[in-house]
């Protein structure tokens, strides 16, 4: 989409942005010029060939935008001028010839050194995050390429510069565009001396000193900052997931066993959070991370309520909780399909009682309720 729409454009933009020999290595080899035919080619001809090798990128050797397979079929279409290569643009009467300069002139308003600025402003502090991504920039990038409800995913969020653009951009249209930012819980501390600010900045907050957390921050910093200045009636909300290796105890959390629950009940208590429990059987159901589930109150203890299925996943609940829970169904102010039941979290007269009243759930529609523990 973004090439049939922007052709050459966009390769120039990406070239911006990774423009390195060492993020695209194979994009680095020499070009040889013969200035009296003024061909190109990646073998050296004649002893005056000129070797041209890609410009210079910050403290890095840069690359060419084409593979060498690209050069070989469509090198008529470059020049050299000055010592250096360029892709020739042919002249088109219908064509507004200015699309060009105003390219680089917008790169040149998108530099990285902005994206500084933006990022010491927010924080009211200086030299937190090295080269942080221009927010317009992104930005940008996502007027060109999405939807005002799209959901756009960062596998490298990094100071989340991704959020920020979004709501940013959200502001201006009344979009409801959503993000999911990926980011490795990069240990600060395996680098004290470098990340000394922005440790000491995480410390004052009281944060974990991983990159993650910085990143919380910048969105909650950056949606404040948006709704202030436009006061837009958008959604300015996120929610935070950590993924962590528990494998055994996740086999015991989607399989319960009764038999062995006596055994196990505390720790995995201790393991899984009560909201841990809820997002992992939510998405089970297929409801997702996003789902709008409702609390129900049955005389003091909590359930969860979404779409006609309850969810019963902390200690005590019991008989009291199951005739208030008839009584609810009998006067319809829910109705339900299914009953979730953290197993681990009922003793063993709890669980059987659930079961013996299971049919008095249905009663409404005289149909028998599925409980699935």
């Amino acid at each position: 989409y973004f090439i049939k729409k922007l052709d050459l454009l966009w390769v120039q933009l990406l070239g911006f942005i990774t423009g390195t020999r060492t993020a695209r290595p194979k994009l680095y080899y020499p070009i040889y010029y013969n200035e009296k035919t003024q061909k190109l080619s990646l073998e050296k001809h004649n002893k005056n060939d000129i070797k041209i090798l890609p410009s210079k990128h910050k403290n890095d050797d840069g690359r060419w935008m084409w593979s060498k397979e690209k050069f070989i079929n469509d090198n008529l279409d470059l020049c050299v001028m000055n010592g250096k290569v360029y892709i020739k643009h042919y002249f088109n009467d219908e064509e507004d010839q200015n699309k060009y300069q105003r390219v680089r002139n917008w790169l040149d308003d998108c530099q990285n050194a902005k994206g500084t600025i933006e990022m010491n402003e927010l924080f009211e502090l200086n030299g937190l995050f090295s080269n942080p991504k221009p927010v317009d920039l992104i930005k940008m990038f996502i007027e060109w390429s999405t939807n005002n409800n799209d959901i756009i995913l960062d596998f490298f969020s990094g100071s989340a510069t991704t959020a920020h653009a979004i709501i940013k951009r959200n502001a201006e249209d009344n979009g409801s565009r959503k993000f999911i930012l990926i980011q490795l819980p990069e240990n600060l501390d395996d680098n004290k001396e470098l990340n000394r600010d922005l440790i000491k900045f995480l410390d004052k907050e009281k944060l974990k000193h991983t990159l993650d957390y910085f990143g919380i921050e910048r969105i909650k910093r950056a949606a404040a900052k948006i709704k202030k200045e436009t006061n837009a009636d958008i959604d300015y909300g996120f929610k935070h997931y950590t993924l962590v290796d528990k494998k055994d105890s996740l086999d015991m959390l989607e399989k319960f066993n009764p038999t062995f629950a006596s055994l196990t009940q505390d720790e995995i208590l201790k393991e899984f959070s009560i909201e841990s429990r809820l997002i992992t059987f939510l998405c089970d159901d297929g409801f997702g991370l996003n789902a709008k589930y409702e609390e129900i109150d049955l005389l003091g203890y909590k359930a969860f309520f979404i779409d006609g299925f309850l969810y019963l996943l902390d200690k005590g609940f019991d008989i009291k909780q199951i005739s208030e829970l008839i009584q609810k169904v009998d006067k319809s102010e829910i109705v339900l399909k299914k009953i979730v039941v953290f197993g681990y979290a009922f003793d063993t007269r709890s669980l059987q009682q659930l079961k013996d009243n299971a049919e008095k759930f249905g009663i409404d529609d005289k149909k028998d309720i599925i409980i699935k523990f």
